[in-house]
């Protein structure tokens, strides 16, 4: 097993390579910071969007209305 080495970024900041993304390490504290993939979210918000608009408008011709 690799064991990852922290990577300084400059004299203040440096990351770490972690599961899902990074660790970040500064004077003030520690931050993880995720990887996005920003095509499969889009596709994925996209997807949603779509699902959620179909649901609505079978609900709307069946007459059936916005619950309070």
């Amino acid at each position: 097993m690799k064991e990852e080495q922290w990577e300084s970024l400059d004299g203040a900041l440096c990351r770490i390579k972690v599961d899902g993304g990074h660790i970040y390490e500064t004077s003030v504290g520690l931050c993880f910071v995720p990887d996005v993939d920003l095509q499969r979210y889009q596709s994925h918000l996209r997807d949603a969007y779509k699902q959620g608009y179909e649901a609505g408008h079978a609900d709307s011709e069946k007459g059936i209305k916005e619950a309070i």
